[in-house]
């Protein structure tokens, strides 16, 4: 019985360990202008988020996708919110823009 016990703990921590990490440099604008530069650490397949009262608020979600990054993100920026999605190449910049407001991000791989 402690044998199992501990066969499946073994397999809970060790899989919660292989997890992927990802170091994600964003860029948050607004009218034309970038009103923030944080970075943020997202585990693969679990939503990060960022925010600074009656600023913005940020979450995403990034899953490896071949050789490429599928990035889900949602940002409101006062009034405005847009959820672009995103298939990214890693250390390569990807940026979008709904009128005024957008995102510029940059995923490299934590190991």
């Amino acid at each position: 019985m402690k044998v199992k016990h501990f066969a499946w703990m073994f397999c809970l921590v060790s899989g919660s360990a292989l997890a992927q990490v990802y170091d994600v440099a964003i860029e948050i604008m607004d009218n034309d202008k970038v009103i923030a530069t944080p970075r943020l650490i997202v585990e693969e397949g679990k939503t990060a988020s960022v925010s600074v009262s009656d600023v913005f608020d940020l979450s995403m979600t990034v899953r490896k996708q071949d050789s490429a990054y599928a990035v889900i993100t949602e940002l409101k920026i006062a009034e405005e919110s847009i959820s672009p999605s995103l298939l990214m190449k890693p250390n390569e910049p990807a940026s979008v823009m709904v009128g005024d407001t957008g995102l510029r991000l940059t995923i490299t791989e934590q190991d």
